[in-house]
């Protein structure tokens, strides 16, 4: 069974599907919570108190990969809106996609049927949908996981996630302007890189580059000798940078650096 779906009505669970839910959510220790006399509706409004709808904060849960002509959401949890769950298991779950279309790939509550339903369309989904991807018309896959957030103190350390990539790429001019870097993860709001020269000594530096943002000639070429991608725009669209040359003379200079994301 590719996927499952938590806490619907009328369902029978298992001290094991509590667990389950719960642990999603927060590692081991006490809870104030304090549960109805109607378990599942006592359960569902729990989740929904502790968390805003989302999928898990794991670096590929729910993650859509394009891989040989297939496209799968990975295995991973996503939170809706009112605390239900949907867990896709170690298989995944493969989606259809129709060739040449501009499609969404979003998560969408569906109380008449009871479940949940992973909806592929032309349009995106409503306010209490949860984004997983988008899909281009050249069949590239666009990350737009939103990650569940806790709703109230949960007076524990975070487990912070980061990933590391090495962005390769000869340099640009006027004759090979652009290129697009897949990062494969949409749930970060920093670059930080390592940069070190006999000048400069080693320093670890902080890029903040939210969603849509976009910085001009800051961009690291490489970690070693300070230099930055000149003439060059960098322009974040979810999981994917996009380095765009606008001078009209030079070139950037030839990408070969490493990058942490969190």
């Amino acid at each position: 069974m590719a996927y499952r779906c938590l806490f619907m009505d009328n369902g029978i669970y298992t001290a094991q599907d509590v667990n389950d839910a719960l642990s999603n959510i927060v590692s081991e220790g006490v809870s104030g919570y304090p549960f109805g006399r109607d378990a599942v509706a006592g359960l569902n409004t729990a989740i929904a108190g502790m968390s805003s709808g989302g999928t898990q904060f794991k670096g590929t849960s729910c993650l859509l990969v394009h891989n040989g002509g297939t496209y799968k959401i990975s295995e991973g949890s996503c939170f809706m809106a009112d605390g239900s769950q949907i867990i896709f298991d170690s298989d995944g779950y493969v989606i259809e996609h129709q060739n040449g279309v501009y499609e969404y790939v979003y998560l969408e509550r569906d109380v008449l049927h009871n479940t949940v339903n992973v909806v592929v369309s032309a349009q995106s989904g409503g306010a209490d949908t949860i984004p997983i991807a988008e899909i281009n018309t050249d069949g590239t896959v666009i990350d737009r996981r939103s990650f569940a957030k806790a709703k109230v103190s949960l007076l524990a350390e975070p487990q912070n996630i980061s990933i590391v990539k090495r962005i390769v790429h000869d340099s640009m001019d006027i004759y090979n302007t652009s290129f697009d870097v897949e990062l494969g993860f949409n749930g970060w709001k920093y670059i930080i890189y390592t940069m070190s020269s006999s000048s400069i000594g080693r320093n670890r530096e902080i890029i903040k580059l939210e969603d849509g943002d976009s910085m001009v000639s800051g961009f690291p070429v490489n970690n070693t000798n300070g230099a930055f991608a000149t003439g060059t725009t960098v322009t974040r669209h979810g999981s994917v940078l996009h380095f765009e040359y606008t001078d009209t003379h030079g070139s950037s200079g030839s990408f070969n650096v490493e990058i942490e994301l969190r």
